[in-house]
């Protein structure tokens, strides 16, 4: 079973990701090295089902569901919130990905063009505020589906991890 620090619900402090180019966003994320392919079939009763994403920030894994020891019916269901959270996401990663690819252009060979380069650096923070509030809004729909015990877990392992990150930058010397 997955130990509580393991997972993080919402960190943005990842490395990018190849799908995404990106940030990473882990949504739900339980610490697992290897998403495990979606089976075609539907679920058999008691089977824990894990959903292979096209990038790690959208997966739940297997941990995650023991951890907080999902339902067959909420783990159906997070599976469709995570499908469709899927599909409003991909066209604001794939601009995101488009103005990364034209901020490296804009600077290639020492160019510098300060009025163009703010124009995209703005352009990425308003896309990097649509998937803030894009994670926020699958965050809340996800914990709406949890019972009052599960949601005690999510809050605790979320204020671990707030005290974990607090700390990081702040080491004894």
């Amino acid at each position: 079973m997955a130990m509580a620090g393991q997972f993080s619900w919402a960190s943005t402090r990842g490395q990018p990701h190849p799908a995404s180019e990106g940030p990473a966003i882990e949504v739900l994320s339980a610490g697992i090295p290897e998403p495990v392919p979606m089976p075609t079939s539907r679920p058999q009763e008691g089977e824990v089902v894990v959903a292979d994403l096209p990038f790690s920030s959208l997966q739940l894994s297997a941990s995650l569901v023991s951890y907080l020891e999902l339902t067959q019916s909420q783990i159906v269901m997070i599976q469709v919130l995570v499908g469709a959270e899927r599909q409003r996401i991909e066209p604001v990663l794939t601009r995101l990905s488009a103005n990364r690819q034209l901020l490296v252009t804009a600077t290639k060979n020492g160019r510098f063009d300060e009025k163009h380069i703010r124009k995209l650096a703005t352009q990425q923070s308003r896309l990097m505020a649509e998937l803030i509030v894009a994670t926020s809004r699958f965050q809340a729909e996800v914990y709406s589906l949890l019972t009052p015990e599960q949601r005690g877990k999510v809050d605790d392992a979320r204020d671990r991890q707030d005290d974990a990150s607090e700390t990081e930058g702040h080491e004894m010397i």
